[in-house]
């Protein structure tokens, strides 16, 4: 196996979540004020990066319900 076969994120304090109703969907969130959505089975780069928080991030989760709704944890 080729060491790039398997390609991955190095990031200090960040979370991430897989999606209850799309299996190659993953949300991450991070110390760096960010939320990104992946396609895990076809990209290297976020489907999706919000910037707008002006503090941490530091927790996500999908809504079981609404496919794609995202619900963001911050300091503020």
């Amino acid at each position: 196996m080729e060491s790039n076969q398997f390609p991955y994120l190095v990031l200090i304090n960040f979370f991430f979540q897989c999606s209850p109703h799309n299996r190659s969907l993953l949300a991450s969130c991070s110390y760096d004020f960010t939320i990104r959505t992946w396609n895990i089975n076809n990209s290297r780069h976020p489907l999706e990066s919000i910037e707008h928080h002006t503090e941490f991030v530091v927790g996500l989760d999908f809504n079981l319900h609404l496919p794609g709704q995202v619900s963001i944890t911050s300091f503020r």
